[in-house]
Parts: C-alpha cells; sequence; structure tokens
C-alpha cells in the first residue's frame, strides 16, 4: 500500500520573504506592502534598491507613511526597469509641463478676472 502525500498548506509568505526564500513572520515589515501575488514589485524593488536600504527606509519613516514610500520606490523601480538610463525623469518632465500648461490659462483667467471687477468698481 502506498501512501498518499500529505499536503502541504498554501505558502502565505508576502512576495519579499518568497524572493528572498526566507520564512516570513507575523512581525514581517514587508508583508502588508508586498503581497506575495505581486512578487514582481518586490524583485523590481530589490533590484533598484536592495533590500536592505528598502527596510533601513522602513525604519526611519512612519508607519503611516509607510505606503507612499513604497508606491514611490515602485515607481521609481518599475521606471528604471523600463528605462535604465532615465529611469523616471520623462514622466516628471511630461507632468511639468502640463501642469505649466495649466498654470497659464489660469492665470490668464484670473487676470480677465481681476479686471472685470476693478471695472466694475469704478
Amino acid at each position: 500500500m502506498s501512501q498518499l502525500p500529505t499536503p502541504q498548506p498554501p505558502s502565505f509568505a508576502c512576495g519579499a520573504c518568497r524572493f528572498l526564500r526566507r520564512k516570513c513572520t507575523g512581525q514581517c515589515n514587508f508583508a502588508p506592502y508586498f503581497p506575495a501575488q505581486f512578487i514582481h514589485r518586490f524583485y523590481d524593488v530589490h533590484r533598484s534598491f536592495a533590500t536592505n536600504n528598502v527596510a533601513r527606509l522602513f525604519s526611519e519613516i512612519s508607519p503611516s507613511l509607510r505606503q507612499q514610500a513604497v508606491d514611490s520606490l515602485v515607481f521609481e523601480a518599475e521606471s528604471r526597469v523600463d528605462d535604465p538610463v532615465h529611469a523616471c525623469l520623462p514622466q516628471m518632465r511630461q507632468l511639468l509641463q502640463d501642469l505649466g500648461q495649466l498654470q497659464t490659462p489660469s492665470m490668464s483667467h484670473r487676470t480677465l478676472n481681476m479686471g472685470y471687477s476693478n471695472w466694475m468698481l469704478l
């Protein structure tokens, strides 16, 4: 009689611990920000910034800011994967150009409104 192998419980390790091949504990700093289904996000961040630097960043900032930091790190890391030379510089330039275009009409609109209100006072 052959015995059937006992099924192994599913692994609930976070993406960081899976990538680093270590046991994920309840005190894992990476678990809330790098779930197992997004292991590629941690891989990009690890490749760009190294795990020890990300862990140091987590220890230096408050827990309320960590999600924003992770989002920024992931954005920068994915940009570096797409464009190793310029990274996210093209996106930043585009955002600054869009901001400049949005501010120009608003400034002229404000000037027109000020002229109209000054005319009404006369």
